[in-house]
């Protein structure tokens, strides 16, 4: 989306951005941080793991993307080319490619070894919140502020289909992990559930209040979790339409949610300046971890260690963590809930909002 056309989903970037200044809680129970990681300057928005864990993407505000060392913390290499800000990255399941969203209209591939663009796919006007491979990694889906969700193929660039049915921007996007589902979630806050060969709908869950930011299947498929603006995450049974739990206990927005690579814990990034890690089986909070000193904008867990996790947050500053055993019901004091500053009034025109007057983060 062109920079002066998007005041509807960044604009609450600015509103989070107010959060900063509102929210200071002290918790118990951190986890102790294995490495901090500065190196885009503010405004970190996606973490991600590639496959064999070995390596930590992110990206940001500085148009630029960054590898990392998992274990050590060392810049392996920057990816350059985006012309704007990139809000999301993903690793093919093979671990060889790359993909990048920007807010320069583009997607791009990259090849992880040289560091090389592979592809740069472009949507006149709209730019990409969300994207995610597909199992074979032969599919990658996008989600775009005019409220479709795009399928490309990432080894040639050619979209090959366009997916309508959303009210409002689609910012979220997910494949289960053996390829028969795609989730799709928006601002209109609302999850669809489509067969990834048909396309065709056949679920749709309507339980939050607010914006629907970020998807994940679990490591089995057995569950899906939907991060919303109201605060809250869900984990939805995506097969039998049934809602297992609502995760309770942000004292902001919830931005993202990964899995544990055994599907026995969750992670959730708030506005709160947080992290929390909840039981899948319970639905109750195990640790929460602090000492981001803002916005969470993402989590992720590693994909081979189920007490490793990377985060990123509007600082600029990206954790890798080492999770200290916890048991379910551990207690905690209470998360003290600041005061929820007034959203600004909806546009006339929810599709096409009017420009903001100032840069958006």
């Amino acid at each position: 989306m062109k920079p002066n056309s998007f005041i509807n989903v960044a604009g609450r970037l600015v509103l989070a951005f107010f959060l900063t200044a509102a929210l200071s809680t002290t918790f118990s129970h951190a986890a102790p941080i294995a490495k901090d990681v500065p190196g885009h300057g503010k405004y970190v928005y996606c973490v991600a793991f590639s496959p064999d864990g070995s390596t930590i993407a992110s990206c940001g505000y500085d148009k630029t993307i960054k590898l990392w060392d998992a274990k050590s913390g060392a810049l392996i290499r920057s990816l350059t080319g985006h012309t704007y800000n990139v809000y999301n990255v993903a690793f093919s399941p093979d671990g060889k490619t790359l993909a990048s969203a920007s807010w320069d209209n583009s997607i791009r591939t990259w090849n992880i070894n040289t560091g090389d663009e592979i592809n740069n796919m472009v949507v006149e006007n709209w730019y990409a919140y969300r994207l995610a491979f597909s199992k074979d990694g032969k599919r990658l889906a996008t989600g775009h502020g005019d409220q479709k969700v795009r399928i490309w193929n990432p080894e040639t660039g050619d979209q090959v289909k366009e997916l309508s049915g959303h009210t409002a921007w689609a910012t979220a996007v997910a494949y289960s992990p053996d390829g028969s589902m795609l989730a799709t979630g928006s601002v209109d806050k609302t999850v669809r559930l489509l067969n990834a060969k048909s396309w065709k709908v056949f679920r749709e869950f309507k339980g939050h209040r607010d914006s629907v930011y970020d998807l994940e299947f679990s490591p089995k498929g057995k569950l899906l979790a939907i991060a919303s603006y109201d605060a809250s995450a869900t984990l939805y049974d995506p097969l039998l339409g049934k809602v297992k739990h609502t995760l309770k206990g942000h004292a902001g927005p919830v931005w993202s949610v990964s899995f544990s690579p055994d599907g026995k814990r969750i992670a959730t990034s708030s506005s709160d300046f947080t992290i929390k890690v909840w039981s899948t089986d319970t639905g109750k909070v195990l640790q929460t971890l602090t000492g981001h000193k803002g916005i969470v904008y993402d989590v992720s867990f590693s994909p081979k260690d189920p007490n490793k996790l990377a985060s990123c947050d509007i600082s600029g500053m990206v954790k890798i963590w080492s999770l200290k055993p916890a048991k379910d019901g551990d207690k905690k004091p209470a998360d003290k809930k600041p005061e929820d500053p007034k959203k600004p009034d909806p546009p006339k025109d929810s599709t096409k909002p009017k420009p903001p007057t100032t840069p958006v983060p």
